[in-house]
């Protein structure tokens, strides 16, 4: 029998360093026979490039969208064949049907599983997986070409056969099969069984599935709009009917609020929105004055004033701007700092970046389109992770080492499920450490560049922490509205007033929680909780050395190997034990809720 899943997808931005010439080496034979995707470069060191070589695109016959009416009947049939077995089974009787390996109950226990529980549990996994293409797809095309109409129906047959998939555990539950198929053989322990239950008994029902496809409709909606039509009354309105929506579903969970609901079933957070409310506190009395101090620098070396600096200005957008996938001084960077982040002596693995890079550029299991966004997909059903990159910034290096944190711990750990918090900080950690690495790499001879690039993105990471804290603030405050109150409320009034409690209105965009709040639900906290020990990570490094802040960085990866912290279940599956700020404190980190981290922010940055 496959182990209960549960199927809660998140899915979900100066001087040249170009080699020198050949002018010393003007006959050189060139050698490209270490060339691969990521280097181009002649072995011979002679600065002579080749072209990059095209992707294989290896998995462009893997990641297809079949579903189709014929796929549906076939879930259909096989759900209704599955629901037939169970209902012919005997009731449950405690004392005829205890489990016994012996007994012709557990012959038949294993029939069923295997003639009808598992083929409908492989149909569902077909459904998700379908889901998860369509909506790259959909990112790619920006809803052309019929991706569109394909991401809605597989969203619809998604919402339908994840709540038939949970009503099966309490019809299970009910009959002879009881002790049989939720047992401790195949990894069922008392609270799984719970789990399993109480998600049967809510997800099971039509108002579910009813409230789904609205809140999907919604947000299909939202993704249409234009920019003018996310600035007006329209999106508010919009916004208003999803957060109802939104508390309904928790309501039905046996939630006060979605903020309360998500936190705990969506983004696996181990504290609540009102250790949040502290954290905050913490972020306006310390963060705030760093963040104007490292503004302050950016205004007084303004990057729109490079134009006329030739070498400078083209090498600072190929690390902050230019797209990796078309400028090969944008890739040189992150090639260069992928070769750094190879190491087989901190964990049981051999961590290699760049080994899984240049398989990632040969293999093509990335794709780029039109929707404004990055992000990573983990597809259980090919053991591979997709990567999506869209236009401008959203391909650029940081964007790219961002991703790629995700990217590596889909490889180094497979599919082991991690908070959100955890998530964010391997990627927003790979980007401070990957600015670590520029200090050292560009040196003494190219300050005026690494000042420009670092300025530029501790900003934008401070404001992250800023902007994340403040639409956090804002979402608690909406969701736990009366659907009288919201319904009078003025929203942007109210965002503005959050931000200028951060003494931030004027600076920062404040129509940035239009672009956020429908996408990403009440996640964009994970964005701060996860920035600030990344930043701590770069601060780390400027005070102890890159080494040492690299070595931190990595046991985000290999604490899964400590049995203090994780262990290995029958299934042979990893489960994390331990807490999200355990985890940073073994890596040497500090969280958003430790004031060393921003006395160690304000001494370093």
């Amino acid at each position: 029998m496959k182990k209960f899943t549960t199927f809660l997808l998140i899915a979900v931005v100066v001087l040249s360093v170009a080699l020198a010439g050949c002018n010393a080496q003007t006959f050189c034979q060139h050698d490209f026979s270490q060339c691969d995707y990521l280097n181009l470069n002649c072995a011979k060191g002679c600065g002579a490039k080749t072209s990059r070589p095209a992707s294989e695109r290896n998995y462009d016959d893997k990641f297809v969208f079949t579903y189709n009416a014929d796929k549906q009947t076939e879930v259909d049939t096989a759900y209704a064949a599955l629901v037939g077995a169970i209902e012919a089974a005997e009731p449950y009787d405690a004392t005829k049907h205890v489990y016994d390996a012996d007994s012709e109950y557990y012959k038949a226990n294993k029939d069923f599983e295997h003639n009808y529980f598992d083929k409908y549990t492989d149909l569902v996994d077909y459904i998700t997986e379908q889901y998860q293409y369509a909506y790259v797809f959909y990112c790619q095309h920006d809803g052309a070409n019929g991706t569109k109409a394909n991401y809605e129906a597989i969203s619809e047959a998604r919402n339908n056969v994840v709540s038939d998939y949970y009503k099966l555990f309490r019809l299970i539950y009910n009959t002879q099969y009881r002790e049989y198929f939720f047992c401790e053989e195949d990894g069922w322990s008392a609270d799984d069984i719970n789990v399993a239950l109480n998600m049967s008994d809510t997800y099971g029902n039509q108002t579910y599935i009813d409230l789904n496809n609205e809140i999907d409709k919604f947000s299909t909606t939202y993704r249409d709009f234009t920019d003018k039509q996310l600035k007006s009354s329209a999106m508010e309105n919009l916004y208003k009917q999803f957060v109802i929506k939104q508390n309904e579903l928790a309501s039905l969970h046996g939630y006060a609020d979605y903020v309360e609901y998500s936190y705990i079933n969506v983004y696996e957070r181990d504290y609540s929105p009102s250790d949040v409310t502290a954290m905050r506190k913490l972020v306006k009395n310390n963060l705030v004055s760093v963040f104007n101090r490292v503004y302050d620098q950016t205004r007084m070396s303004p990057v729109g004033g490079l134009m006329g600096y030739g070498s400078l200005y083209r090498n600072y957008n190929a690390l902050c701007a230019n797209n990796i996938f078309t400028d090969d001084n944008t890739l040189d960077y992150v090639a260069k700092y992928f070769a750094t982040l190879v190491d087989d002596t901190v964990g049981k693995q051999k961590i290699d970046y760049y080994s899984a890079a240049n398989d990632l550029f040969r293999n093509g299991n990335y794709y780029t389109g039109n929707y404004e966004g990055a992000f990573s997909y983990y597809i259980p059903a090919q053991n591979a992770t997709i990567l999506y990159f869209g236009p401008s910034s959203y391909s650029s290096a940081f964007t790219f080492v961002h991703e790629f944190g995700h990217y590596y711990n889909n490889i180094y750990n497979g599919n082991i499920s991690l908070s959100m918090d955890h998530d964010e900080t391997q990627s927003q950690g790979d980007e401070m450490l990957f600015l670590a690495f520029l200090k050292d790499y560009l040196g003494s001879s190219q300050s005026k560049l690494y000042s420009l690039v670092s300025s530029n993105q501790l900003v934008n990471m401070l404001a992250t922490v800023l902007m994340s804290s403040a639409v956090d603030e804002f979402e608690q405050t909406v969701y736990k509205m009366t659907e009288s109150e919201l319904q009078q409320a003025d929203l942007q009034a109210l965002f503005d007033r959050i931000l200028s409690g951060y003494g931030l209105y004027g600076i920062f965009d404040n129509n940035y929680w239009r672009y956020v709040v429908v996408d990403s639900p009440c996640y964009y906290i994970s964005y701060a909780m996860s920035a600030l020990p990344a930043m701590g990570i770069y601060a780390t490094a400027m005070k102890r050395g890159y080494q040492t802040a690299r070595n931190c960085y990595f046991k985000l990866y290999t604490f899964s190997e400590q049995p203090s912290l994780a262990h290995t279940d029958e299934q042979g599956n990893k489960i994390v034990d331990a807490t999200y700020a355990e985890i940073l404190h073994f890596a040497g980190l500090y969280g958003a809720f430790d004031t060393e981290l921003y006395r160690l922010l304000d001494e370093q940055l």
